[in-house]
């Protein structure tokens, strides 16, 4: 029987398998578990390690085209809105200006019918009173093309005052052109008497709600 050839053991140590121990000896370690690397090698290798470099984050800084043209169309808005209410309330205070001074006028008015009981005079400054009101509704070519009914008419449909015209058109149709010294009787003094207290109490609200609407 031939014996096979086997390779020197010696000359190959990384096949030499461990050998049972002598008695009394022990058995030699592994050479990976004898291998226990020092604390130091754990802190250089940890040394070499690098921080993890996240992406950096998009910038608000400097703004996109788009967000400058958004601002700039915000700032015209505000401009033009400013601008706007601050024409609005210009115009409210000069109607309140306004008001006010026909609100004084008749009160001059009420004054001088109380002392003098003058229907003409008072009926001609009545008139003259509601021509000017007339221009706080209208443009001033409108109030001046109309005739005195005719504005009062239009005042009417302007506020819708009903009845409004047809209360005191005969105050105004023909009696405001009439001679101050014109006698009356006292049938129509009485009428016409009760038709101008009726007319100087009711015209503060007339002007009033006319502020309001226009």
């Amino acid at each position: 029987m031939n014996t096979p050839n086997l390779p020197d053991p010696s000359l190959y140590p990384q096949l030499q398998l461990p050998h049972s121990p002598l008695p009394g000896q022990t058995a030699p370690l592994p050479t990976a578990a004898v291998a226990n690397p020092s604390e130091g090698m754990i802190q250089e290798a940890l040394a070499k390690l690098e921080d993890i470099q996240l992406p950096d984050g998009s910038s608000i800084w400097p703004p996109a085209p788009g967000w400058w043209i958004g601002v700039l169309l915000l700032l015209v808005i505000v401009y033009l809105s400013g601008k706007f209410l601050y024409k609005k309330q210009q115009q409210r205070r000069r109607r309140q200006r306004y008001t006010q001074g026909l609100l004084n006028e008749l009160a001059g008015i009420q004054r001088h019918w109380q002392k003098q009981q003058n229907i003409i005079s008072t009926t001609a400054r009545l008139s003259t009173l509601l021509r000017q009101f007339s221009l706080l509704l209208f443009t001033r070519e409108e109030a001046a093309a109309i005739s005195l009914p005719m504005c009062f008419k239009r005042i009417e449909d302007k506020l819708k005052l009903r009845g409004f015209c047809s209360r005191y058109s005969v105050l105004f149709e023909d009696l405001a052109y009439q001679d101050p010294l014109l006698e009356l009787d006292m049938q129509e003094k009485k009428q016409l008497g009760q038709l101008i207290d009726a007319l100087v109490a009711e015209l503060p609200r007339v002007f009033k709600q006319g502020i309001r609407d226009v």
